[in-house]
């Protein structure tokens, strides 16, 4: 299994200032997690380790330990038509306005159990703070809204509640930053 999400952002460039604000998003959402101090959305940053801990633990094998997972992050600018028209299905969607940059989360959903957490709540948190449009897999297209972190929550919870019930997928416990 792969995925990924796409962020379309109408920002010139991203800048690393967006990053507290993220994390503090992050941290609404049933754990305390930090990015690697040396990540840097200047240029696309590749693997973003984010070291967390749960809150409400639907995993007793975990509770109390610091964990790591993370998405492989690339930023690069949004490439239109011939005529300059944006690469979006509807017309609502192209009327957005220009698009300059695009945020592509990429994540296999196997390597750890937390993967899925962090691309969908990542993409939908910066979604929002960058007023961009956000598009999965099967081009179903969100704006930035309280209501596309909503979604991307239920679909956390979701998932992690499935695989505490039926798949065994590893998580990996955080030994420091390397």
């Amino acid at each position: 299994m792969s995925m990924e999400y796409t962020v379309y952002t109408p920002l010139q460039e991203i800048s690393d200032e967006i990053i507290p604000a993220l994390v503090s998003e992050l941290n609404k959402f049933d754990m305390i997690c930090e990015i690697h101090p040396d990540v840097s959305f200047a240029d696309s940053p590749g693997f973003v380790p984010f070291k967390f801990r749960l809150d409400a633990i639907q995993f007793p094998e975990i509770a109390g330990k610091d964990l790591v997972s993370g998405v492989e992050i690339s930023i690069y600018d949004f490439e239109a038509d011939e005529q300059g028209n944006p690469y979006f299905g509807s017309e609502e969607d192209s009327q957005q306005g220009q698009y300059n940059k695009i945020v592509s989360f990429h994540f296999t959903g196997v390597s750890d159990r937390f993967e899925f957490r962090f691309a969908c709540l990542t993409s939908a948190v910066l979604t929002n703070l960058l007023n961009g449009i956000r598009s999965d897999d099967d081009w179903n297209m969100s704006k930035g809204s309280a209501a596309i972190v909503a979604e991307a929550w239920n679909e956390v919870k979701s998932y992690e509640e499935y695989c505490a019930r039926e798949l065994d997928i590893p998580y990996h416990e955080f030994e420091g930053w390397t």
